[in-house]
């Protein structure tokens, strides 16, 4: 969806009966709160701080994901991740 936002995005998303059943996960270089719970009030499952602790992100995403993904410092630099 070219040149919408994180919100409109959620919204447009949500709102499509063919979408509205996919998870959302909102990666973003934002670390303001206020951002955070406008995202998710609009309907998205997650809030991914890109540039935040590396450790938290791998456990939120394992979370959101729901696996039993496997990480270390060294599969950071290796792509794809590897969820099992």
């Amino acid at each position: 969806m070219p040149r919408l936002g994180n919100i409109e995005t959620v919204r447009q998303i949500r709102s499509d009966d063919k979408l509205k059943h996919i998870p959302v996960a909102i990666l973003t270089n934002s670390s303001l709160e206020e951002d955070k719970k406008a995202v998710l009030s609009a309907g998205a499952d997650i809030f991914l701080h890109k540039s935040g602790n590396l450790d938290q992100f791998c456990k939120d995403l394992k979370k959101f994901l729901n696996s039993d993904y496997k990480y270390s410092l060294y599969d950071a630099y290796a792509l794809p991740l590897k969820i099992i």
